[in-house]
Order: structure tokens, then sequence, then C-alpha cells
């Protein structure tokens, strides 16, 4: 099993840890999450992209912290598809990351 296959099935967990209380775990988190997205985003990498798209739309719909949840719509932007795009457009109209998921609509969109 390669790093990226790995990283993908800890998304919750590490988006988890970014909302813990401990600034260091917290932003370790962070950047574990933006590392594991952005190789699933590299070539080749499509079962792995597929994988994390799906880890982030769930972050993303969950009750976790505003802040976890718009990062994850950021990185959504890197590795969704138009399913994921589909996904998330329910959250264009929240009030606290509705703006955070029109962005990654239009940044998935630009992608294609």
């Amino acid at each position: 099993m390669n790093r990226t296959t790995l990283i993908v099935a800890d998304y919750g967990k590490l988006a988890d840890q970014m909302s813990g209380s401990d600034s260091v775990t917290s932003k370790a988190a962070k950047l574990e999450l933006e590392v594991a997205a952005h190789a699933a985003a590299a070539p080749g990498q499509n079962v792995a992209r597929a994988k994390a798209a799906k880890s982030l739309v769930d972050v993303a719909k969950s009750n976790r912290p505003r802040l976890v949840r718009a990062h994850a719509l950021r990185l959504i932007g890197f590795v969704g598809s138009k399913a994921d795009a589909a996904a998330v457009a329910g959250l264009t109209k929240h009030p606290e990351i509705g703006q955070d998921a029109k962005i990654a609509i239009r940044r998935i969109q630009a992608a294609k």
C-alpha cells in the first residue's frame, strides 16, 4: 500500500485532530491533510484522488468546526470531480461555509 492510500483512509481522523485543543497537533493534522490531498491530485493517482474527494466531502458535510469544513472544501477544489461538485452543491446555501462551497465548485469546473 502506498502512502497516499494510507493517508486517504485517515481523513476523518485528521479532521478531528484539526479541531482539537492542542495547537501543535491541530497544525500538524492540517498540514498532513494538505499533503495527502495534493499527493492524491498527482497524475496517475485516480483511485487515491477519488477516495480523497469522497473523504473530503464527508468532512465538509459533517458537524465539525467551520474552519475544518472550509479547509476540506478548499481541498475538494483540487481533487474533486463533477460528482463531488454536485455533492457539495447543497452546502452553497449554508450560512457558514456557503461561499467556500461555491469556490470549490468553481475550482472543480475550471479544472475540467
